[in-house]
């Protein structure tokens, strides 16, 4: 008995150690997986690089005013993006265009309410 179960030990250890060399890969293939990795990654990042230049050499064509506009707008964009409405002060106090007021005595009436 002791004899069978020495074999069938054996035979165990003999099935996983081939089974555990089968996984292994061989060390070029393992470099060029990490070489092809590198690739990638350089390549992103220079995709990246070119992407930002490019937008910064288009904002340095325009005109003060435009890249004025195109950041306040970028803000605001961003602002509503994300479902925040403007900050709270702000919409508290803003006035409407002096044009569209009208006047009486001692208050001040938005048209758009009168109709």
């Amino acid at each position: 008995m002791s004899r069978s179960f020495s074999w069938l030990i054996l035979i165990f250890f003999i099935s996983v150690s081939f089974s555990s060399f089968s996984q292994e890969e061989s060390k070029k293939v393992k470099n060029r997986k990490e070489q092809l990795e590198k690739q990638e990654e350089k390549k992103a990042k220079m995709g990246k690089k070119a992407h930002k230049d490019g937008v910064e050499k288009h904002k340095k064509m325009q005109t003060k005013e435009t890249r004025k506009r195109m950041k306040q707008n970028k803000k605001k964009s961003k602002r509503h993006n994300n479902n925040r409405k403007e900050f709270f002060l702000k919409r508290w106090f803003s006035s409407v265009e002096p044009d569209e007021k009208i006047f009486f005595a001692d208050r001040q009436v938005n048209c758009k309410l009168l109709g």
